[in-house]
């Protein structure tokens, strides 16, 4: 699974994602991302994914800004 950008923010969220090679597409929280697998929260440094009937956090990639913060609050 490769993260293209995500959207979080007042209890709701999406990824946008490539998952098993695909083509990148955007999922909300409580979408199925495979057979076993669902997106089910996205905090600051991670997806959180249940797979299996656990959950599963993925780091996010970081993109440093002038900052060194890798996720930016706009208004």
């Amino acid at each position: 699974m490769q993260v293209a950008g995500v959207l979080a923010g007042g209890g709701r969220g999406a990824a946008v994602l490539s998952v098993n090679g695909g083509p990148p597409q955007a999922y909300a929280i409580g979408d199925k991302l495979t057979r076993s697998a669902r997106l089910v929260g996205i905090d600051a440094q991670a997806l959180i994914v249940e797979h299996g009937g656990r959950e599963v956090r993925l780091p996010l990639p970081t993109q440093a800004g002038d900052d060194g913060e890798g996720i930016k609050r706009v208004p």
